[in-house]
This record gives C-alpha cells, sequence and structure tokens, in this order.
C-alpha cells in the first residue's frame, strides 16, 4: 500500500511538477523538446563552421537561436534550418 502511494506521488509530482517549475504544462514542454532534438538534428545537416557554438532553446514552439557564426549566410542558414522544422512557430 505504501508503495503503490509512494509511486502515486512520485508521478504527480513528475507530471504535475513540471508545471509549476517550467509554468507550462507537461505536454508543452515535452514538445518544446522534441521540437529542440529535430531542429538540432537539422542544424547537423547544414554545413556551418561553427555549428557547435549554436545554442537552440523552445518555447511553447517559438525557437531561440544563439551563438556565434562566421558570416551573415551562415545565420541565415541556421534561420532557415529551423523554420523548415515541422512545429517551428517563429525562429
Amino acid at each position: 500500500m505504501r508503495r503503490t502511494a509512494a509511486l502515486l506521488l512520485a508521478s504527480s509530482l513528475l507530471l504535475g511538477g513540471c508545471g509549476w517549475l517550467t509554468g507550462r504544462p507537461f505536454v508543452q514542454w515535452s514538445d518544446d523538446k522534441k521540437i529542440q532534438a529535430r531542429v538540432k538534428g537539422r542544424l547537423a545537416t547544414v554545413s556551418l563552421k561553427n555549428l557547435g557554438r549554436i545554442h537552440v532553446d523552445v518555447y511553447d514552439g517559438v525557437t531561440y537561436l544563439s551563438g556565434i557564426v562566421d558570416d551573415t549566410d551562415a545565420k541565415l542558414s541556421a534561420e532557415a534550418a529551423a523554420k523548415a522544422v515541422s512545429g517551428v512557430r517563429h525562429a
């Protein structure tokens, strides 16, 4: 009985705690993480010299790219690659 109660409490804290910590539901948080992974994968296909220095953040479908690239063409290529990912609202 105690083990079941502890399991229920832990799972409710895991699913509900995300909303308390991030201010958004678990489903939205996990969707943002999926989008983030797809954007990072897409950026890996773009041949950028400083690709390792581009950081990707996603909040409610809005994708934020930050980091250092060599020139404007690399910046535009990274933005285009991020916008091409499904689920990205703005990049």
